[in-house]
């Protein structure tokens, strides 16, 4: 499809119901937009312009930065020991197995507490 205007994406992909406007996740599918960053800065653009979500923390795990993930969870001092790993978005660190959680603790020096506090903030990760 083609659209003339942002208004006419507006009417098509935005909802508004009684918890405010929402954009359809139907959007991203529709444009092929998979890259869960591209995301994030489409969802930025419609709040900016269309109040669609009040901010990052608000927003499904999918559609936030590892870096926003990480302030939230108290854990943002492991974000460059993180991308240095590899680790630059949260689908990586979703998909983790234990042995590989492990390595990866290992290697970017987590103590034992903040392994904890990791592995609950990664429970919210794999919930649907």
């Amino acid at each position: 499809e083609n659209w003339d205007t942002p208004h006419q994406i507006r009417r098509i992909y935005v909802d508004t119901g009684p918890a405010g406007a929402v954009l359809d996740p139907l959007f991203f599918e529709d444009l092929a937009v998979h890259a869960v960053d591209h995301q994030l800065m489409f969802l930025k653009w419609f709040t900016k312009h269309y109040h669609t979500s009040a901010d990052a923390g608000d927003l499904p795990w999918r559609y936030q930065s590892l870096a926003d993930w990480l302030k939230r969870h108290g854990l943002f001092f492991l974000e460059a020991a993180l991308l240095q790993a590899g680790y630059n978005n949260l689908e990586l660190l979703r998909t983790l197995q234990a042995s590989q959680l492990e390595k990866l603790f290992q290697k970017i020096g987590i103590r034992d507490v903040e392994r904890n506090s990791f592995r609950t903030a990664l429970l919210e990760l794999r919930v649907p």
